[in-house]
C-alpha cells in the first residue's frame, strides 16, 4: 500500500514536468501553523456495564511544504503537518469511571497534493484553489507506545481542501488552507476500524524558489 502511495506520487510528478506550461515553473518553500480538530475518537467499545474509549485531542499544528505551480492554475505540493494535542482516554464499569488520563501521542501527516486554482484574475495576487491528494498518517508518542497499540506502518488516506493564495511582496504569498484528512483506524484486530475525519485549518508563508 505504501508503494501505491510513492507511485501515485511519481505520477502526479510525471504528468505536471510533461505539461506545456513546465517552462513557467514556480517554485516554493513554505511554513505554516494552524489547529488539528479531529471529528471522531480512534477507538470506542460501549456495552451496558461500562465503555472504554480513546482519541486525538484538539490542539496546535505546524508544519512545511514544497510547492510547484506549473502555470497560474495547476500545481502540484508536498507537505508535512504534525499535530500534538495528546491522547485521552476514559473508561467506566457498571457506572463507576474508572479514570479519565492524557497522555502524550502524535499525528504526523504527509501528504502530495494537486492544486486547482479555480479564480485566479490575471493582473490580481490572489487566488482561490481546491486540493486533492493523498497521505500517510503515523500516530506515536507515549500513549501508543503500549505494545497492543504500537504499529510501525503508516495508514493511508485522502485529502481534501481548499485554500487562499495572495501575495503580499515580492515572492512573498500569504496562505490559508482549510484540509480535510479521511484515513481509517483500527486500535487492534478484534476490533473494526473507525473512519477518521482530521481537520487542519492553517496560516502560512510561501517564499519563492524559482520564479
Amino acid at each position: 500500500m505504501r508503494n501505491g502511495f510513492w507511485s501515485w506520487v511519481i505520477c502526479a510528478s510525471s504528468l505536471l514536468a510533461a505539461t506545456p506550461a513546465a517552462a513557467q515553473l514556480r517554485l516554493s518553500l513554505g511554513a505554516c501553523g494552524g489547529g488539528h480538530l479531529p471529528s471522531a475518537s480512534l477507538f470506542a467499545d460501549g456495552a451496558s456495564d461500562g465503555f472504554a474509549t480513546f482519541g486525538h485531542q484538539t490542539g496546535a499544528a505546524f508544519g512545511g511544504r514544497l510547492t510547484a505551480w506549473t502555470n497560474p492554475r495547476l500545481g502540484f505540493e508536498v507537505e508535512g503537518l504534525m499535530a500534538g494535542g495528546g491522547i485521552r482516554y476514559r473508561a467506566s464499569h457498571e457506572g463507576t469511571p474508572l479514570g479519565e488520563i492524557t497522555r502524550e501521542g502524535q499525528l504526523i501527516v504527509g501528504s502530495a497534493n494537486l492544486l486547482w486554482a479555480f479564480y485566479k484574475p490575471a493582473l490580481e495576487p490572489i487566488a482561490l484553489y481546491v486540493s486533492l491528494g493523498a497521505a500517510t498518517l503515523q500516530r506515536q508518542g507515549a500513549f501508543f507506545d503500549d505494545p497492543e497499540l504500537s504499529d510501525a506502518t503508516p495508514d493511508l488516506g485522502l485529502v481534501a481542501g481548499l485554500g487562499l493564495r495572495y501575495g503580499v511582496a515580492r515572492g512573498i504569498f500569504l496562505r490559508v488552507d482549510l484540509r480535510n484528512v479521511v484515513s481509517t483506524y483500527q486500535a487492534v484486530e478484534r476490533f473494526e476500524s473507525r473512519r477518521q475525519h482530521d481537520l487542519f485549518p492553517t496560516v502560512g508563508l510561501d517564499v519563492s524558489l524559482l520564479r
